[in-house]
């Protein structure tokens, strides 16, 4: 015997589903108990169900979002792994503890309140790109099946990934979206994968931008296939103002964090990598830490379908990868650099400004190891503050501290960037304290009364960056970029700019002198610091 027909709910679907999409605020709560009891008696809707109530979320009229992200958690803890597209949706606190989810896409998303994912299960791809999260994050014992991106992800407050399982590419570089040649998306961008000003976005409604000490740099919506940007392209990684854990983690795959920047104490205690590694940021934390030995033999691993490919592991300085003849590599502190042991990542101020110190001294006397300590004198620099640096008199001890230290910092690296004293002859030799050949990644970095006048070096990575106070750039000389080739990625100028007699080189030689970008550059300065 056959078993029974279910009867057709289709038109009782839809007339819920438009009652949502209407005018009629009153009538959203009503409809969404209607779609909660229909979707319970007939589970072939409980997907267009999920659909609908993404669609109402993501509209213009949502007065029931509580209501509705209720109604969301009850669907996905129903074991079905549905699909959700919630780009651009505004979101309260949250409590997804113990869904399992399909297909799911929170990119440019609002959670203005507490979430909650803890337990969750994501069986294929997760998208937070560009997602902005107020309230704490909670993302313990997380199991992501599929790829999860968090590129450009803002988390204002702690987050937390310990016991998380990434079983795929854990992305927590640059924030833009992939777009292949054949999505219909395709041609809605320019070139420079930037959308014309008459075209909506089509990944939603993108979060104001409200981050201390900073303007909306413009970073690109979209990186198009067919032209991919070269690896020192992009935009930003995921910001984390406030400390966060992956204490525990498993990193099935790719372990992406260029770009990231880490606010406060980032803890990687007792983790695990599986595959390639790029980790290099000063605060980071890598007690009990292990790593396969064999994603540190290979040379590279594909990027999706792009023709880019990953660089050998990266890990910060002062840590190194000590192979164990049975299981994985343990990561342990690096003898060779002492006396740094980690100084970067202390929470005393004190033993940070030490730890400037002991670079300073070890770079002097290891010339090898230069272009590794600058990098970290950059990540600690690209650290953001998580408040105003304007009116220094309303600032707290522990702040003004924090900014003597970022001053100290600039003003080591610089010291050896400048090859000779001002007014000293061009022909004489260069200043014991020179360093030479050295690039500064300097992406989003806030920088205060930078001072590079007569320095000399290869080049500048400042798309993005924040510049306070005074800027000095006089009698400079290197390769700059102050933005993105299609004009995205800005660097922002929050005060005086000094350029007299600087010969800087356009790093996108093809689109114009550096004096002409930096013109351009200092020309919105104006416009968005007004």
């Amino acid at each position: 015997m056959e078993p029974p027909t279910e009867p057709d709910a289709s038109g009782e679907f839809q007339r819920i589903a438009d009652c949502l999409a209407g005018p009629d605020a009153d009538a959203h709560h009503a409809g969404l108990q209607e779609l909660e009891i229909l979707a319970r008696a007939h589970p072939a809707l409980r997907q267009p169900a999920a659909d609908a109530v993404c669609r109402y979320l993501r509209g213009t009229v949502v007065e029931a979002v509580d209501s509705a992200v209720a109604l969301l958690v009850a669907l996905a803890r129903g074991g079905d792994h549905l699909a959700f597209a919630l780009e651009g949706a505004v979101l309260p606190d949250v409590d997804f503890s113990g869904c399992s989810f399909g297909p799911t896409v929170f990119a440019d998303a609002h959670f203005r309140g507490r979430c909650v994912f803890d337990g969750a299960h994501f069986r294929d791809d997760a998208i937070f790109a560009r997602a902005v999260f107020e309230g704490e994050a909670s993302f313990g014992d997380v199991r992501f099946g599929g790829d999860v991106h968090f590129g450009l992800a803002r988390f204002h407050s702690p987050a937390g990934f310990s016991g998380a399982r990434f079983g795929n590419l854990a992305w927590f570089g640059r924030g833009e979206e992939s777009v292949q040649e054949d999505d219909s998306r395709f041609e809605e961008f320019d070139e420079d994968g930037d959308l014309p000003s008459d075209k909506p976005d089509p990944f939603g409604v993108q979060v104001p931008w409200r981050e201390p000490n900073e303007a909306d740099p413009d970073w690109p919506n979209a990186v198009l296939q067919e032209e991919y940007q070269t690896w020192y392209e992009g935009s930003d990684g995921t910001c984390f103002w406030d400390r966060v854990s992956f204490h525990g983690a498993r990193f099935h795959g790719p372990a992406w964090f260029w770009k990231a920047r880490f606010g406060a104490d980032a803890d990687f205690g007792d983790a695990w990598f599986g595959d390639q590694v790029h980790l290099d940021q000063p605060s980071v934390d890598l007690t009990g830490a292990t790593a396969d030995t064999v994603a540190e033999e290979d040379d590279a691993s594909e990027v999706d379908d792009a023709e880019e490919s990953f660089s050998p592991q990266e890990w910060p300085f002062g840590w190194v990868l000590r192979p164990e003849d049975n299981g994985p590599g343990r990561l342990v502190t690096d003898e060779s650099v002492a006396p740094y042991a980690h100084q970067l990542a202390d929470a005393d101020p004190a033993v940070r400004l030490s730890g400037l110190h002991v670079l300073d001294a070890l770079g002097q006397t290891r010339a090898d190891q230069r272009a590794r300590i600058v990098d970290a004198f950059c990540g600690f620099l690209r650290a953001p503050l998580a408040f105003e640096v304007g009116d220094e008199a309303a600032l707290t001890a522990e702040q003004v501290a924090e900014l003597r230290l970022r001053r100290t910092a600039q003003q080591i690296l610089t010291d050896h960037l400048r090859p000779h004293d001002p007014g000293a002859a061009p022909d004489s030799p260069p200043r014991e304290q020179f360093w030479a050949g050295v690039d500064l990644s300097l992406s989003a970095a806030t920088l205060i009364d930078f001072d590079l006048s007569y320095c000399r070096f290869a080049r500048a990575d400042f798309m993005g960056t924040q510049f306070h106070g005074t800027t000095n750039l006089e009698r400079s000389a290197f390769k700059v970029h102050f933005m993105l080739p299609g004009g995205g990625g800005y660097a922002t100028f929050h005060g005086e700019c000094r350029t007299a007699g600087a010969a800087l080189t356009e790093g996108w030689a093809w689109r114009g002198s550096a004096d002409e970008t930096l013109q351009r550059v200092r020309a919105r300065s104006a416009e968005v610091t007004v």
